[in-house]
């Protein structure tokens, strides 16, 4: 079977293949090609219908290849991927080669590779690229379309300006477009106008110009738009070369048109017509690949902010109504930057003309553009941001674009650079207090990042500075901020103290000044034996050997001394952090793990303006400290002493705040003795001490019967919980003598006489852990019938519970409330006498709750061999 097309087709890929490259800008102006690719897709459908499946796929002996390179030439990136796999497969006995270098090995794998390369640019999978092979890199003209598409501009612009002045062959097309590109995302916009004037008129240079001139605010090109329409009904336009002359068109005339009766109507035209262009975009667009649909996305997003700007110059909208709206909170989320690249920089044009019309809005047109400079260095482009903080400058000059342009210097390398401009920003006097707090704090954060001062100078002249800057009633946002600094920084430089602290070299020390004082002691007993010379000699030595103990000793006290006060600028401001924000929760397992290495840190927080360490602990929302709670609980001790009264009183304060969350870790706590109990074991030979003699299951069971007396609304819950909990180990176990019985890991208890550490587990486990311990009596229920449904025996005391209205059912996992208020639970009202045994040996127990919720609790079991 002969296809013309598909050998015309091969005739032209092998004829473009030997000159540039099987995916060449060349190609991209095929127009036949792109037509017959329906055709192919025809061909290849109608004959697949008329073959049977079990056939080799490639029984139509075609040349996947060409029918690839056909499919990503009429931009069909996804099915140009798969016929140059199905190629790829045909090539190596049907088997996908293993790794590039192995497709690569194959006669005709380069130009594959070349293939999947422009199809995964396309689609903007620019990490599966490294996949394609990077043999092709060795190729100079490959290797300047690398670095272009790796966005490696600087790098790009040299290797162009290098061929352009070795070349001799004359044909310099490729390189004058690529050079240009390289000039225009290298932020050279001037230089890329100036040079593309010297270059004959082509279709992709004008794109450029255009796009260079509307950037720079240059409206001396002539656009006719009637002919761009025209154009567009080409079938192998290029759309974004129209769009971008219409774009340059619309944006000239409402820049630049003077406000008359009849402006409007003179504007209409143009957008009318670029309104068609885009539609007939759309008619064409591929949806497989979303990168077209976000290029439309954002043509209509810049042409419509055209017209809103339009709508502020007729009076129909106020500027500020145009600010509030083009703020970056509200820009779209694409994932690629450089859709939002070209919105910011025509934002950044208008902005600019708006400034000059409308002078009383220039402050905020000003803060505007820095916030679109920030974004743009967040992104890594920071010759947009650089470009935006210069136009910035030259409409306000003032102390906030100061400081975003020393970030950007930073973020750039230029440490020095950034620096000197953050000096003198710090040392202006007529400062706002938040932009000074935020400059003392940025300027500690980078003395600390290059270590230019000690830690105690840019804690004491930037940090803390920031604060006094700032005052009690300051900018919340930036105080928290600077909490966190302080805090993690003192963290930092309290872990590198630790350390040193535990290394070899200051234990040789602190052993040696130990020599040293026994030397010292020696030497003065044996003076009385010694001849005056002697004496005189040994008194030297005495004087050295104390002068020199003394520094020593000097400086061990120095590093602990550093380590206390590390240690409480650590845990006060990471503390304040917590009581006062929202977003740095996370904090609270830092404190709590100081708080367990330095037990007695409640000595080193002394009364002041701050309070004490308990009244910080306290100050703490008692939410944060749920995720925590395994930890802490555990560690409960009967010792009187400052470490257990703080931690009772956290653990109260939660249990009243969130009973929920924390009663039934205390109940988990409280019952530990009682695993034996419930599954009739005995008790090990390492295990002599009662458990319920350990010291915090007897103070969980004091602090359950205090909140319970306390004759608060924890009174039924405390009740309903201890009723699930004892309720059912009372009863005796049903025959567990079988060796097949079933058991049922997911509710076994906690083992708290275990270390302390294996206890940290995570909060709504635990909780349920607790409140299934009633269940475990009816998870080993074995039963003698084979029935699929059955009774449960009225022995069981699960069907005596009822109406637990205070206590939630244990699969659910309750929300923490900040306001402390939990009322709309699931809770169970009574189990159903009716069990299913499946054939994964579960027990399906029907739950009736209140109100309604799932109702099926299933308890999962390991004995896959039943019994017959």
């Amino acid at each position: 079977m002969t296809f013309p097309m598909l050998t015309l087709l091969k005739r032209k890929a092998e004829s473009s293949v030997g000159k540039t490259g099987p995916i060449s800008r060349r190609r991209l102006v095929l127009p036949n090609v792109s037509r017959a690719w329906p055709t192919i897709v025809f061909i290849i459908t109608i004959s697949l219908w008329s073959k049977d499946i079990t056939e080799n796929y490639n029984y139509l002996k075609l040349d996947y290849k060409c029918v690839a390179w056909a499919a990503a030439i009429s931009d069909k990136p996804m099915a140009a991927v798969y016929y140059g796999e199905l190629w790829c497969a045909d090539q190596n006995d049907g088997i996908p080669p293993a790794s590039p270098q192995l497709t690569a090995e194959l006669e005709g794998g380069e130009h594959v590779q070349s293939i999947f390369r422009k199809c995964f640019i396309s689609i903007g999978e620019m990490d599966a690229i490294d996949g394609c092979g990077t043999g092709h890199l060795t190729d100079v003209e490959e290797r300047r379309r690398h670095l272009i598409t790796s966005r490696h501009y600087s790098d790009a612009l040299l290797s162009h300006d290098i061929a352009l002045s070795l070349d001799n062959t004359g044909n310099t097309y490729e390189l004058h477009h690529g050079l240009a590109i390289s000039l225009i995302n290298s932020g050279l916009r001037h230089l890329a106008v100036e040079y593309v004037k010297t270059l004959p008129d082509n279709e992709d240079l004008d794109d450029i110009k255009y796009q260079c001139f509307m950037e720079l605010g240059d409206w001396s090109l002539f656009v006719d738009t009637s002919e761009l329409e025209k154009n567009s009904r080409n079938a192998n336009v290029n759309f974004d070369s129209v769009l971008n002359a219409l774009q340059y068109s619309c944006l000239k005339d409402v820049l630049t048109i003077q406000i008359t009766k009849d402006f409007q109507s003179r504007l209409t035209l143009p957008f009318e017509r670029a309104k068609i262009v885009i539609s007939r975009m759309i008619n064409k667009l591929n949806m497989d690949n979303c990168q077209s649909v976000y290029n439309v996305l954002a043509k209509l997003q810049l042409f419509a902010e055209i017209e809103d700007y339009l709508s502020v110059k007729c009076d129909k909208v106020p500027i500020s109504e145009l600010i509030t709206k083009w703020q970056i909170e509200n820009l779209s989320p694409y994932q690629d930057f450089k859709h939002i690249e070209s919105i910011i920089l025509q934002r950044s044009l208008i902005l600019e003309q708006a400034a000059k019309n409308h002078t009383e809005y220039l402050k905020d047109i000003v803060m505007l553009q820095l916030k679109f400079s920030e974004l743009a260095n967040f992104n890594g482009r920071w010759q947009v941001s650089d470009r935006l903080i210069a136009i910035a400058k030259e409409m306000l000059k003032c102390d906030e674009v100061s400081l975003v342009e020393s970030q950007m210097y930073w973020t750039k390398g230029h440490k020095d650079i950034a620096l000197s401009f953050m000096r003198q920003i710090i040392s202006t006097n007529s400062m706002a207090p938040k932009l000074h707090a935020v400059a003392l704090r940025q300027y500690g954060s980078w003395m600390a990042e290059s270590k230019y001062e000690s830690a105690r100078e840019i804690i004491e002249k930037y940090l803390m500075k920031s604060l006094d800057v700032l005052g009690p009633n300051g900018h919340t946002e930036t105080r928290l901020k600077v909490y966190l600094d302080i805090a993690m920084f003192a963290d930092s430089e309290y872990k590198q103290v630790v350390s040193y602290i535990k290394s070899s070299v200051f234990e040789n020390k602190v052993r040696c000044v130990k020599n040293m004082r026994g030397a010292a002691t020696t030497l003065k007993n044996s003076q009385q034996t010694m001849s005056r010379d002697e004496q005189a000699e040994q008194k030297k030595a005495m004087y050295t050997n104390t002068r020199l103990s003394n520094l020593e000793q000097a400086e061990i006290d120095n590093t602990y001394e550093e380590k206390k006060r590390f240690l409480v600028l650590a845990i006060k401001y990471y503390l304040f952090t917590l009581n006062q924000g929202e977003e740095d929760d996370f904090s609270i397992f830092r404190v709590i793990s100081l708080w367990f290495e330095n037990p007695t840190i409640d000595t080193m927080i002394n009364d002041g303006d701050d309070g004490t360490f308990a009244e910080l602990l306290n100050a703490v929302p008692s939410r944060k400290y749920l995720p925590v709670l395994p930890q802490l609980s555990p560690r409960l001790t009967t010792r009187t002493n400052s470490f257990s009264s703080n931690l009772r009183n956290i653990i109260t304060k939660c249990a009243v705040d969130h009973p929920h969350h924390t009663l039934p870790i205390l109940f988990g706590l409280k019952n530990s003795h009682k695993d034996k109990i419930i599954l009739n074991t005995s008790s090990r030979s390492s295990a002599n001490v009662e458990r319920n003699d350990e010291p915090r299951v007897l103070v969980a069971r004091q602090l359950v019967q205090q909140l319970a007396e306390a004759g608060s609304s924890l009174t039924t819950t405390i009740q309903q919980l201890d009723n699930m909990c004892d309720g059912r180990t009372s009863t005796s176990q049903n025959d567990l003598s079988n060796s097949n019985q079933i058991t049922i890991p997911d509710v076994a208890l906690q083992r708290h006489h275990d270390d302390a550490n294996a206890a940290c587990l995570d909060p709504m486990k635990v909780c349920r852990n607790a409140a299934v311990k009633a269940l475990i009596s009816f998870a080993n229920y074995v039963s003698k019938d084979k029935k699929a449904v059955q009774q449960i025996p009225k022995a069981e005391p699960l069907v005596r519970l009822t109406n637990l209205d205070e206590v939630p059912v244990p699969t659910t996992t309750l929300k923490i409330q900040k306001n402390c208020i939990y009322t709309d639970f699931a809770n169970e009202v009574k189990y159903d006498c009716e069990i299913c045994l499946n054939a994964w040996l579960q027990h399906a127990l029907t739950c009736s709750m209140q109100p309604t919720a799932d109702p099926r609790i299933c308890l999962s079991t390991t004995n896959l061999y039943p019994n017959d």
